[in-house]
Order: structure tokens, then sequence, then C-alpha cells
């Protein structure tokens, strides 16, 4: 499988940057979120996986992110990678592509620390990251995985 990861971008304020022809592919709410200016939306970086000329995932990270928790073995005073949301279109889960955008993220962010906050414990594990506990419990928050690219 070979999946390129394009980047796209906000055209205008409170427009989105993801194709509205695809939004039915997808459950996450975010993906039509419309409330950020350009401005506001330059400290994120978005991509879509795209397959055989074919969109089948979206990714969208905040690559300077400051961890205001406190993880063990998680240097908090440098900023990370933070993978905010990733989904793979509806129709094509359960084929590896998951694993396949995380694979192109990394190596987007050489060297960086990568996290994603989740509770898709059995994904993040399998494709080799590592859960962090937090040092001050937080009933309810999503675990956290991470990876160091």
């Amino acid at each position: 499988m070979t999946l390129e990861l394009q980047r796209v971008f906000r055209t205008q304020d409170y427009g989105s940057a993801w194709n509205r022809a695809t939004e039915d592919q997808y459950d996450t709410i975010g993906w039509t979120a419309d409330g950020e200016t350009i401005a506001e939306s330059a400290s994120f970086d978005r991509y879509v996986g795209v397959l055989d000329g074919i969109e089948v995932a979206r990714v969208e990270l905040e690559p300077e992110r400051t961890v205001d928790a406190r993880f063990h073995d998680i240097d908090t005073s440098k900023p990370v990678v933070d993978l905010w949301y990733l989904e793979v279109a509806k129709h094509r889960r359960r084929e590896g592509i998951g694993a396949a955008v995380v694979t192109e993220v990394v190596k987007r962010y050489p060297g960086r620390l990568i996290i994603a906050f989740s509770h898709a414990d059995a994904f993040w594990a399998g494709i080799g990251w590592t859960p962090r506990e937090r040092l001050e419990p937080a009933p309810g928050n999503s675990p956290l995985f991470s990876f160091q690219a």
C-alpha cells in the first residue's frame, strides 16, 4: 500500500479545510468545524490520506503543543507534536490505512515526540506507541500514547 499524505489548508475565514464532498465518509464532527480564521488555523497541520487518487483518511496535528499535564517519561518543558484527530473513511476501515497514515506522519516530524490522546488503546499499542501514565489522577481524560520519531 502506497499512501500519500497531502496537506490541506483553510482558504477562507470560518471555512473548512476539508473537501465537503467527502464529509459523509467520516464520523468525527470536528471535520466540519468552521469556527476559526485562517490565522487561527495556522497552528495546525492538516492532511488527507490519499490512496490510488482517492481520499481515504484525515489527520489533524498541532506541531508545537505544550503538554500541560504531567506524565511518566515525558518532558513537558518541550513542545510536542499532538495528533489531534485521525480518522479513516468508514468504508475503508480495518485495511491498515490508519497505521499507514501514522507512519507517514512520523516521517514528517523527524526527531520529535508525537503524542495522541485516545481511547483506541489496541490501535496505538499495535503500531508500537507507548502508553504514558499520568502522574496525577485525571478521571475521564483520554489515555496518552507517544512515539519518538
